[in-house]
Order: structure tokens, then sequence, then C-alpha cells
């Protein structure tokens, strides 16, 4: 994909057909169908159409094989939520990566959570000394 694109970029139907083909490996448009809609509610053609839109929008690619096309995710799920989370960095916490440690670090509820930041904060810096643990890159 040319240009990062994030999971708020997407309704709650292509978030299930992405999550869907995610889960699946892949997944031909029947078998997304089959997954999203048990009931039928959604028409085949709808499914069809959203995995097309997804497609030229660069989230989702196709081989073909036999005579069916089986769709797979174009990017991992691990950059799709790090490209949701540089997002949502971008537009709650002004880009400061460190604003948003200092309100989970605050967050009275997240205080079980601060032995594992400090052992991930210790990791980082181990790995790049130099580098600022909380600098936005």
């Amino acid at each position: 994909m040319s240009e990062e694109k994030s999971l708020y970029d997407l309704g709650d139907q292509q978030r299930r057909i992405v999550e869907t083909v995610w889960a699946g490996g892949g997944a031909t448009v029947r078998q997304v169908w089959e997954a999203v809609s048990p009931n039928r509610s959604l028409a085949y053609t709808s499914i069809l159409s959203a995995m097309q839109k997804l497609e030229s929008c660069g989230w989702l690619e196709h081989q073909r094989q036999g005579r069916h096309y089986v769709y797979k995710v174009a990017m991992t799920r691990e950059q799709a939520q790090q490209a949701a989370l540089a997002k949502f960095i971008g537009r709650v916490y002004d880009g400061a990566p460190s604003l948003l440690l200092f309100q989970i670090l605050r967050d009275k509820a997240s205080r079980s959570a601060t032995p594992t930041l400090r052992t991930l904060v210790d990791m980082k810096r181990a790995v790049a000394p130099d580098s600022h643990p909380f600098k936005s890159h």
C-alpha cells in the first residue's frame, strides 16, 4: 500500500471483512459472506462490492485460484495496528507518544501494568541506547 492506512479509516462492515480475511489467512468472497452475514441478511453482491472497494483502496489483494479469487489483506495486523496507533497519537496527542504514555501511567487502572511498561522501556533502551525511549520517529 502506498499510503499508510489505518483501521480507523474503515467502516464497521469493512473492518469485519478485513478481520475475517486476516482470521482465515485469506478468503473468497463466499467465505467472507458466510462469516460476516451468517443469516444472509447482507447480499453476496454487497460483500463482493465492499471487497472490491477495499482492494481498490489498497486494503486487499487477490489471486486467482481455479475459478475463485482468494483475497488477502495487503498489510499485517501489526502494521495496521501501528498505523492506527500513529493516527490516534497524531490526532489526540498532537503526535507526541510521550503524552500518551504519561496518560497511561497516570491512569489508576493501569498501575498494574507499570512493571511491564518499565521492562518495555528498558528493552527499547537496550536496542537503541542513544535514542530517547519516547521520541517519535
